[in-house]
């Protein structure tokens, strides 16, 4: 259900599937293992840069410096210029709006850890879902944000690799249907025949 609900999430934007399902994995580490959630905090990071005109890479570089406080326990003044440098300070305004808070009093109460990563999570899953604090929901803004002809090629090269992957999968499992063996066995075995073959 959490790679149906990437794959969605992800469709239209120009965020490749290995990165997003790695940054999932990465969010993964600071949810206790719950998928489900690191997929909507990775979601609602890579809307939040990408609704506000960053880059894919800047995605990743927000994903790993959060990742990386969530897993403190608090977000320090380091991982919030990560985040204003990803092009999150829009995002982070609305958040503090939100809760009524200054952005300056968002980030000392991250920082100190008085608004645990929890309270973050999922008050950026609600902006990404929901939208508040002046903005629309972000998942929204990003798709709206990236509909140039950069995107649509990087969207078109995303959506080849996605195709591609579902054809191997179709054809490993019509493979193990009729021979028993995955693509991979039925490769190796091939290879073993060709060279058993050769040094005979």
């Amino acid at each position: 259900v959490a790679m149906d609900n990437l794959n969605d999430s992800i469709s239209g934007l120009p965020t490749p599937l290995d990165e997003a399902v790695q940054g999932m994995q990465l969010m993964a580490t600071t949810t206790n293992g719950d998928i489900a959630k690191a997929e909507k905090v990775f979601s609602a990071v890579n809307n939040a840069v990408l609704g506000f005109g960053g880059s894919t890479a800047d995605v990743n570089n927000a994903v790993l410096q959060l990742s990386q406080g969530f897993q403190n326990g608090k977000i320090d003044g380091m991982t919030w210029m990560s985040m204003m440098n990803s092009q999150m300070g829009p995002t982070l305004q609305a958040m503090a709006t939100q809760m009524g808070l200054t952005t300056d009093e968002l980030k000392s109460g991250l920082s100190d850890g008085s608004i645990s990563v929890e309270t973050f999570q999922d008050a950026l899953i609600n902006l990404n879902e929901q939208g508040g604090g002046g903005l629309e929901a972000l998942s929204t803004v990003a798709r709206d944000a990236t509909g140039g002809i950069s995107t649509s090629v990087a969207n078109m090269k995303t959506a080849v690799t996605r195709g591609v992957a579902n054809m191997i999968e179709t054809f490993d499992e019509l493979s193990t249907q009729i021979t028993g063996l995955t693509s991979g066995e039925n490769i190796s075995a091939f290879g073993s025949a060709i060279e058993g073959a050769l040094t005979k």
